[in-house]
């Protein structure tokens, strides 16, 4: 070939290859859902790098006009299927935009800076709707594998045809620095699809609560559990022993404190994959007893990468649902199947709600002693001593005695530990007593208590230091042992209060009962300001001067007599300390002796269910009355040192108060007609809080792609299920079902996605 016509062949390289970058470059905008495109777009990153790489190596990059080219390029054969490979590398975007118009960018996502120094990818993955989701299960996923591996055959093809010399490649510690930014990518992907699969999983998360029981374990105690021959038999993963361990034993005797110990001495000493879970009344769903394997399996997903695979091949064949229970188990009986032997512990299965429901909680013990008896993994649970539980496990099957064991726990067994833990009391409440006095007054509370826990506990404020030994030995003579006594003595106590005190006592009750998540202190300090009446404000003249240790004692733990009590994470103040129930059986107890209405106590337990609902209403109504306030929505001047107090209650009331909301009771009238004026178009309390539950409620429920400036009532009440609601807009406000909001959806499409 003449020199001129090997030139221009050559430039036309040139001018075709840098055509193509731009096109791959536009591959980076394409996105179809969330993170299944996670190694896709590694992929495409690697071959996208490879692709520019081998055009600086034989030099038609960009800029290479008139520069030095690859001696193989002389050839016109090379140079002919060189531009056959790039035409159809061109072509593949013309595909691309055909077989994927609905993809989105994520250009800021993949684009590779190939500049000096490593590459951290800051990513954040937009929100997809859930028809998105369907369209890509439906064939945006097959489309996109095609394109994607179309390209990684031609650019091999280039480097098959001229493949890059040593002498060629430039040692600037690019091709290491594009190495460590795809590492780090993978490494991301991995993280975030953990966090997208335990939101697909709906698994609560375990690990706080175990820290808190740690924590609040004593020094020394809880370790003769680990010595018992029941434990170290489970423990050995013989075939010859059982692999189901059931410890039971009546409530107050520290069996949760107890479990957290299990769980710390298996992390720390086994080598298994070990899963655990703790009930507790303060966990959203907590009904449904398989949430426990969903916390299970989430677990299971951080820990190993068998687990992690299994799990995302169950979501990426979903259609963007939250995994149904079919689902768990279907997975679960996989992981049991293909991982090796791993342990399985759950606390508290006997304060899982709903308690009447027995067969739920028969089925689903049924389901998991049947799963794990025909593997090598390990089931521990423990409870109360509950009938359910027993028939469940199957404890009385003659068949099981091979695969299951039981141990009791007796006062006998935790004497010792109790000692410790009233003596630390006793040490901390009566440090002006002489070390023998201090001895003698912790055994006397042991034996009174029967060795207890929670009720040596509960009698805790009632040893002062400014008693003489004397009148402390009465008083812990005469206190009750008993549970039910002991919390009979307090309501007494709160009902003898003077009124506005035993308001307050019953109205803290009654949210750190039935809150959906614990309040922090800031939060309860202004919702018990809230008015009873739609047409009152909040008088924050009212707020306490500084939330400190005094207030916290004297205006909250003290009214309650040791029904509830303040936990502080490390490292946080007073502020955002939440407040709890001292033990699930104040629930219980609170269940069964608070009338719904006023502040009478009476026994109620066959309308247990009845009552929670309707306490549960009430604190709807609540909120609703918070969020009509014009003080919730504009910024006011706060008193001294009470800034942080007010509309510290927001977004609890924001975002929550619809979980509340319970039909079929006395007070669900009430509450919707609450709900239907709140929900009018043309009130702008309901439009302030839109706007600031945008991001809960669009990210979270609706899943909006954009945000939806206008809004829509019919759309969100759909969404949240106040079907009344729905029908109280379309025919008495006269909205339309079928109105488009800004973000173009209709109530319709939002409710079926």
């Amino acid at each position: 070939m003449e020199a001129a016509g090997l030139g221009v062949g050559v430039i036309g390289l040139v001018s075709l290859f840098n055509t193509c970058i731009d096109v791959v470059e536009r591959w980076d905008s394409y996105k179809a859902f969330g993170l299944e495109l996670g190694s896709l777009r590694a992929r495409l990153n690697a071959d996208r790098v490879r692709f520019r790489q081998w055009g600086e190596h034989v030099g038609i990059g960009e800029g290479k006009q008139g520069g030095h080219q690859h001696s193989a390029l002389n050839d016109p054969s090379v140079r002919s299927a060189i531009d056959l490979i790039l035409n159809s590398i061109k072509n593949i975007d013309n595909d691309a935009r055909k077989a994927a118009p609905h993809l989105g960018d994520f250009s800021a996502l993949t684009g590779l800076d190939l500049g000096v120094g490593n590459i951290a990818p800051d990513l954040i993955l937009e929100k997809t709707s859930r028809r998105g989701r369907l369209g890509w299960a439906l064939g945006g996923k097959a489309r996109t594998l095609t394109l994607i591996g179309s390209f990684e055959a031609l650019v091999q093809k280039l480097y098959d045809l001229i493949p890059p010399t040593s002498d060629t490649i430039k040692s600037d510690g690019a091709t290491t620095s594009i190495e460590d930014a795809l590492a780090d990518l993978a490494k991301y992907i991995h993280n975030e699809t953990q966090e997208v699969l335990r939101d697909w999983l709906d698994a609560p998360d375990a690990k706080r609560n175990y820290d808190d029981f740690v924590l609040r374990r004593l020094d020394g105690t809880c370790e003769w559990i680990l010595g018992r021959p029941e434990f170290q038999q489970w423990q050995s993963f013989s075939p010859e022993h059982p692999n189901i361990l059931w410890i039971n034993g009546p409530p107050g005797y520290g069996k949760t404190i107890l479990c957290a110990r299990i769980v710390e001495h298996l992390l720390v000493n086994s080598q298994r994959n070990t899963a655990y879970f703790f009930f507790s009344s303060e966990i959203d769903g907590r009904e449904d007893p398989y949430v426990v394997i969903r916390s299970w399996i989430s677990q299971l997903v951080h820990q190993t990468q068998q687990a992690f695979n299994m799990a995302q091949g169950k979501w990426e064949a979903s259609d963007g649902r939250t995994a149904s229970k079919l689902d768990i188990k279907a997975l679960f009986n996989d992981v049991i199947r293909n991982l090796p032997p791993s342990t399985f512990i759950v606390d508290g299965l006997d304060e899982c709600a709903d308690v009447d429901q027995r067969d739920i909680l028969f089925n689903f013990l049924e389901f998991l002693t049947s799963i794990v008896s025909k593997s090598k993994s390990q089931l521990l649970v423990v409870s109360r001593n509950d009938y359910r539980i027993r028939e469940g496990l199957g404890a009385s099957n003659h068949d099981m005695k091979q695969i299951f064991t039981e141990f009791q726990i007796f006062p006998t067994h935790v004497i010792d530990d109790a000692s410790a833990f009233s003596l630390d009391i006793i040490g901390r409440k009566l440090g002006n007593k002489s070390t023998t006095q201090q001895e003698e007054l912790a055994n006397k509370l042991v034996d009174r208590c029967e060795a207890m826990f929670l009720a040596i506990k509960l009698l805790e404020d009632d040893l002062r230091g400014g008693r003489n030994l004397k009148q402390l030995r009465r008083t812990i003579d005469q206190a009750p042992s008993k549970l039910d006594h002991i919390y009979d003595r307090n309501w007494e106590r709160i009902q003898h209060l003077e009124t506005d005190s035993k308001q307050r006592a019953f109205l803290i009750l009654r949210w750190v009962t039935f809150a959906i998540r614990p309040l922090t202190v800031l939060e309860i300090t202004e919702c018990l300001l809230i008015p009873d009446t739609e047409d009152s404000e909040i008088d924050y003249e009212e707020l306490p001067d500084v939330i400190d240790k005094i207030y916290i004692n004297t205006e909250i733990l003290e009214l309650c007599n040791s029904l509830i009590e303040i936990r502080t994470e490390p490292n946080s103040d007073l502020c955002s300390s939440t407040i709890h129930l001292t033990h699930f059986s104040v629930r219980q107890y609170i269940l069964c002796h608070m009338l719904s209405h006023g502040t009478n106590l009476v026994i109620n337990e066959q309308l247990r269910a009845s009552n929670e609902s309707i306490h549960n209403n009430a604190l709807a109504q609540t909120c609703l009355r918070y969020l009509t306030l014009d003080q919730t929505w504009k910024k006011l001047q706060p008193k001294k040192n009470s800034n942080t107090m007010i509309q510290a209650f927001r977004d609890y009331a924001t975002n929550l108060w619809y979980h509340h909301v319970k039909r079929g009771v006395s007070n669900s009238a009430e509450t919707i007609q609450q709900i239907n004026a709140f929900f009018q178009f043309s009130n702008p309390k309901w439009d302030s809080w839109r706007k600031h539950s945008a991001d809960f409620i669009q990210n979270s429920i609706l899943s909006l792609e954009k945000e939806d400036p206008i809004g829509n009532p019919v759309l969100y009440a759909s969404v949240l299920g106040l079907f009344e609601t729905v029908d109280h807009l379309i025919e008495k406000e006269g909205l339309e079902v079928d109105l488009v909001g800004s973000s173009g959806t209709t109530a319709l499409i939002a409710v079926s996605s």
